[in-house]
């Protein structure tokens, strides 16, 4: 909820992001894109997870990739 919320809230400030980044529109228009296709790749596998193997297993399982994604970063 709350990303679709930032995402929705990002929408009126995109032309003043354009100047500030000097980005063309379409670019600044790709986060909301690229917001929503995470939320597909992403929400039906953990909730999968978290139904099946319960919030422990959940709680490790999201850890770990935090964990692998912060040191590619």
């Amino acid at each position: 909820m709350m990303n679709s919320i930032q995402s929705i809230s990002f929408s009126p400030i995109s032309s003043q992001v354009e100047q500030a980044y000097d980005q063309s529109k379409f670019i600044v228009s790709l986060t909301s894109l690229v917001t929503m296709l995470c939320y597909i790749l992403f929400n039906f596998p953990s909730n999968y997870i978290l139904s099946q193997k319960g919030l422990k297993i959940g709680v490790r399982t999201c850890f770990i990739f935090k964990i692998y994604f912060y040191k590619q970063f």
